[in-house]
């Protein structure tokens, strides 16, 4: 693997996860109980 293909790998992830993360949001915004099955598990450490 050369740098060129790492940077464009990385890139096209950033751009993959950056639609998820913001609908991501948009869904907990909307669903409390989404936000809670979501948070829960990371509340309970």
């Amino acid at each position: 693997m050369d740098i060129n293909s790492l940077v464009t790998k990385s890139l096209e992830l950033k751009a993959i996860k950056k639609p998820i993360k913001i609908g991501f949001t948009k869904t907990i915004k909307t669903s409390p109980i989404a936000y809670q099955a979501i948070a829960s598990p990371f509340q309970s450490k």
